[in-house]
């Protein structure tokens, strides 16, 4: 109960003229009348199209990926099984360059289709074509081993269309250590010694040796000259090269396709590089430290462009799979992640960081952010460059031309469109960005500061800066020991330290059920030492660095976090004022049942003398006002534990 569609051909004098359209409903209502003369309903209606993975342009009559573009147009979408057709004729070779897709026959649009409508129709389409026994037959066992789920997934293929070509850059990721708090007069003075110690010990060190990342510190100018006047003696935090200078050389090879889902819908893109199997890169690799007074340490992995190599340009979509590190989203499996490879050894993720910081206690799982920082060149080397930077200039000072201004690219989907769509899918780690239009534009770049020169804007944990060039890189010490700017990753390593500092809060608090007042206070004491002397507040001397500690306070939801600290602390001060006051109430019951004893040592006088002609009744009496006088009690000590 199924229908094939084998060939669709028009013209091309009279193609886009709604035929392809006019043909397909035609074709579509014959088979649905076909199936209603037998009493039964159309399954479904399959079609066969090269796949542009396989076939080129020079091959076909009509560049495949167009083809595939009108397929699913007109309703079209691939069936995602390892399709292999049979020879059409006895003996001869079988076609492994083609999709098996579905039409929509006016059903409603679904993710999925049977899988037993699928298999039956090609055991069907196997048995027409001469091969008897398709269970028997390697390529329909294939098929149906592929997946074992009861539906098929049916997804929609792209093909990457790079608008980027980025050969300098930084790619920043940030991994916090995750010690347990620690206060308390001994531990200050500990702390305080091994600090100043350590800075004494960082001026006097010989700097014999420039290539020597232990004798020369390039993060030392940058952080005197960054922080603000009364942090620059003993500054609360410090930076240092990690590892080899100038890096270890590391390869990536970027997956030939990916898989997502987006507005519920599944889609493919596919990288098509020189070579189909796969896209390898060259980049560099560095580590380096941020260490502050409290002992926590913000470790940063820097992948950068190899000067030496050919072949470290990155182009959008190579740094959205890198960002895909940090955020995966998109329904996006593990297993289609870039891999990594250093000295002839493959490794994942989770290995290369912990190869690159080998006997240092970083985990993969602790990563907490990204800096980004992209170098265009010249905007003579490519004109656009121009517009896009006046365009988030425009949209820095007014929200609203700025978003008419990238609008009026979006209508024209001009180079400038395209590049802001590109830049936006980096920032927000998604591949569909092609869809995303000006008003989503102007809300996910957002520039802090965006001038002819550059774009600078935080975006879900991701702080990224688009230059034309940068000084900085240009200087040898830094290229070598850091690989991307310090006036970036020093503003991100402060907040994701403060994150760390807020974090380690929230788990001071006791339980609601807890009433000791020296637990209590205990803890209140933890909390405000915390806050007060841990938690950093904006150290930073310079206007933009300013802006990006305020707006990453923001963006990461630390003002939330704080103001819900904040909130809770005021909450465990009243518990702890209230449980001073039952301890007042407790104390003074405790002096009224003195007093009430001694008050019952006169009143025994006075009830034995009262009662001497009934000697039998003195004890009872006695007994009786002892406990009216204890229940009294034992009443006022439960009404003041209670309220």
């Amino acid at each position: 109960n199924c229908g094939l569609l084998t060939y669709l051909v028009v013209d091309p004098k009279f193609r886009k003229q709604g035929l392809c359209r006019s043909l397909l409903d035609r074709a579509l209502q014959i088979l649905a009348e076909t199936a209603k003369e037998r009493n039964t309903e159309l399954a479904a209606v399959f079609g066969e199209i090269n796949d542009p993975r396989k076939i080129g342009e020079i091959e076909d009559s009509i560049n495949p990926w167009e083809r595939l573009y009108i397929f699913e147009k007109l309703g079209a979408r691939i069936v995602d099984i390892p399709y292999v057709q049979p020879g059409l004729v006895r003996d001869e070779n079988r076609s492994r360059c083609l999709l098996l897709v579905t039409f929509d026959h006016g059903k409603p649009e679904s993710r999925f289709i049977r899988r037993s409508i699928v298999f039956d129709f090609l055991k069907g389409f196997y048995e027409i074509l001469g091969i008897q026994h398709p269970e028997e037959d390697h390529d329909y066992v294939n098929m149906r081993s592929a997946f074992a789920d009861a539906d098929l997934p049916l997804i929609t293929m792209r093909q990457e269309q790079p608008v980027l070509d980025i050969t300098d850059y930084g790619v920043a990721f940030h991994f916090v250590n995750t010690i347990e708090p620690e206060s308390g007069e001994d531990n200050l003075l500990k702390r305080s010694a091994n600090w100043i110690l350590s800075l004494i010990g960082r001026s006097k060190a010989k700097r014999t040796d420039p290539m020597d990342p232990e004798r020369l510190n390039v993060f030392e100018s940058f952080e005197q000259d960054i922080m603000s006047h009364s942090y620059k003696e003993i500054p609360p935090l410090r930076s240092a090269p990690m590892g080899e200078t100038g890096g270890r050389i590391i390869h990536i090879t970027f997956p030939n396709y990916m898989d997502y889902i987006s507005e519920g819908q599944y889609w493919r893109l596919c990288c098509i590089d020189s070579d189909y199997e796969k896209r390898v890169r060259t980049l560099k690799a560095l580590t380096c430290k941020t260490t502050f007074k409290s002992g926590v340490i913000v470790y940063h992995l820097v992948l950068t462009s190899d000067e030496n190599s050919t072949n470290s340009t990155l182009n959008e979509y190579d740094l959205t799979k890198l960002v895909k590190l940090y955020t995966a989203g998109e329904g996006i499996d593990v297993s289609q992640l870039p891999r990594f490879s250093m000295d002839g050894e493959d490794l994942t993720w989770d290995q290369l960081v912990d190869t690159v910081f080998h006997d240092t206690p970083v985990y993969a799982n602790t990563l907490q952010a990204i800096t980004l920082e992209l170098l265009t060149g010249e905007s003579d080397d490519e004109p656009d460059w121009d517009s896009f930077y006046r365009c988030c200039a425009s949209l820095a000072k007014d929200r609203r031309e700025g978003t008419l201004e990238m609008n009026q690219h979006d209508e024209a989907d001009d180079g400038v469109a395209k590049k802001l769509k590109a830049l936006s899918g980096i920032v927000c780690g998604i591949l569909d960005f092609n869809r995303i239009d000006a008003w989503e534009l102007r809300d996910v770049l957002d520039p802090i500061c965006a001038d002819d020169l550059e774009l600078t804007s935080f975006q879900k944990g991701i702080l990224f800066s688009v230059v034309t060039t940068e000084i900085i890189f240009e200087q040898n010490d830094c290229r070598l020991q850091i690989g991307i700017s310090p006036y970036l990753i020093l503003p991100q390593a402060v907040l994701l330290y403060n994150e760390e500092i807020i974090r380690r809060t929230v788990h001071l608090f006791p339980d609601q059920e807890e009433r000791h007042i020296n637990k209590l206070e205990i803890a209140k004491g933890k909390i405000e030492w915390e806050l007060n002397e841990n938690l950093l507040p904006n150290l930073f001397h310079y206007w933009t660095e300013r802006m990006l500690y305020n707006r990453g306070f923001d963006e990461r939801g630390l003002q939330v976090a704080m103001t819900r600290v904040e909130r809770r602390l005021v909450e465990l001060t009243a518990r702890i004022e209230a449980s001073a006051r039952r301890r007042e109430r407790h104390a003074g019951i405790i002096i009224q049942a003195l007093a009430a004893i001694l008050t019952a040592v006169f009143i025994r006088d006075i009830i034995y003398e009262s009662l001497q002609d009934s000697p039998e009744w003195q004890l009872p009496t006695f007994g009786i006002f002892i406990g009216i006088i204890v229940l009294f009690f034992i009443y006022l000590y439960w009404r003041a534990s209670r309220y």
